[in-house]
Parts: C-alpha cells; sequence; structure tokens
C-alpha cells in the first residue's frame, strides 16, 4: 500500500481513486462499498479505535 498520496473529493468521485494500493477512509457504508467494488481498500469509519485498528492491520503498528 503506497502511503506517497493523499487525496479529498466528493463522494460521487472517490471510487475513481480506487486501486490495489489505495486507502479510503469513510463514514458512508455505500462509499466503502462502491470504493471496494472498484478495486480500493475501503475502512469504513465508526469509531477511532476500529479504524487505527484495521490500519494496523494494513499497515503495521507505526508508531514513531
Amino acid at each position: 500500500v503506497s502511503q506517497s498520496r493523499y487525496h479529498s473529493s466528493k463522494r460521487s468521485h472517490k471510487k475513481a481513486y480506487a486501486r490495489s494500493d489505495t486507502v479510503l477512509i469513510d463514514d458512508t457504508p455505500d462509499v466503502i462499498k462502491a470504493f471496494n467494488s472498484a478495486g480500493g481498500i475501503g475502512i469504513l469509519h465508526e469509531n477511532v479505535e476500529d479504524t487505527i485498528a484495521q490500519l494496523q492491520e494494513l499497515f503495521g503498528d507505526v508508531h514513531a
């Protein structure tokens, strides 16, 4: 998973950024579903603890 870019866009455009090395964190289930279906890695944000846990699964524990 590449850590080189950050994008912010309207919900209808988010799936256009979906790639196998692209992560989207969003609190809207249909946006995440569309992003995952388009080939991206979507994380549904419901609370901070779960989102961090999912990021740690992807990237490992990256405490500096």
